[in-house]
């Protein structure tokens, strides 16, 4: 079995402040999220420019998602992404 692909869809969440995207593992779907504040602390992103900071960043984000759902670590059914994941 291949490891979790992902679709190109991603949307920002302003009231949350965090990037939310979808991991396809086998049949189902697993959402996984990264904040404002972790692209800013892992890329030295501009923290006002979330959606850029992902796309410039997505390889790397979704390698740490990978990582996240091989380790089964989910919160509130979601793979977050935080700083100490790099």
């Amino acid at each position: 079995m291949s490891g979790p692909r992902f679709p190109g869809s991603h949307i920002y969440l302003a009231d949350l402040e965090m990037v939310i995207f979808t991991a396809i593992v086998g049949e189902g779907a697993i959402g996984c999220s990264i904040s404002r504040q972790t692209l800013a602390k892992l890329f030295g992103q501009d923290p006002q420019k979330p959606l850029e900071a992902f796309t410039q960043n997505r390889p790397a984000i979704e390698k740490l998602a990978v990582k996240i759902i091989a380790q089964r670590r989910f919160e509130g059914g979601l793979a977050v992404i935080r700083a100490c994941d790099s």
